[in-house]
């Protein structure tokens, strides 16, 4: 079976950490990492200690056909506009990634284009959609609905029958009680404890760092 081809679309910190987890998750015979694309200058130094390659801007893609694509970016608002441009250049997102320190119980559909970090924890029937990001030691309860490009942080606590819409960022440490709702576009600071419904766009405030 000839591999599929893929590239990181963003060489920050995030980026490379992606990287690493692809690596864990894919064989080499199932999935081929071939550079990232970065519209920046990415850190040479940093590339080569995770022996990597910068192709180039993100129009790159149109030169490299039958390319599937990862967006390495945590901002959920950034990774919704660099997908939609990487699907106008001919590419589509690669299958979701599963870290195989990742605890993915039945009855569990996960998007195209999504990351499960070692130590995520997803009970039992769940949906993810396309390019959400759970990060590590993540857990999330049965029956919660997470929507496209949402990105959960460290540590995260989901309990049961949550649902989360589109482009929500959850913060590290922080927990959301169980069935509530998340709307669009919405921001849960670190360390903040969800007990209500967050309207769209709403930021719940988290613990100040220097009481963390």
């Amino acid at each position: 079976m000839t591999p599929l081809r893929a590239v990181i679309i963003g060489a920050s910190g995030h980026g490379r950490e992606l990287l690493g987890w692809l690596r864990d998750s894919a064989p080499s015979t199932e999935l081929e990492f071939i550079g990232f694309l970065d519209d920046g200058s990415p850190s040479e130094a940093c590339l080569d200690r995770v022996d990597a390659h910068h192709l180039g801007p993100l129009d790159e893609l149109a030169n490299l056909p039958d390319v599937v694509h990862y967006v390495g970016i945590g901002d959920p608002a950034m990774r919704r506009t660099v997908a939609q441009r990487a699907l106008l250049r001919g590419s589509r997102p690669g299958p979701a990634l599963v870290h195989p320190r990742a605890h993915v119980g039945a009855d569990i559909t996960i998007g195209d284009g999504s990351i499960l970090a070692p130590g995520a924890v997803l009970t039992t029937s769940i949906r993810l959609g396309q390019h959400v990001h759970v990060s590590s030691n993540v857990v999330i309860g049965h029956d919660s609905v997470v929507a496209d490009f949402v990105s959960i942080y460290p540590g995260a606590t989901i309990s049961g029958n949550v649902a989360i819409d589109a482009g929500v960022t959850i913060g590290t440490n922080s927990t959301v009680i169980q069935e509530r709702s998340i709307g669009a576009g919405s921001t849960v600071g670190a360390g903040a404890v969800v007990v209500r419904d967050v309207p769209s766009g709403t930021t719940v405030a988290g613990v100040p760092a220097r009481e963390r």
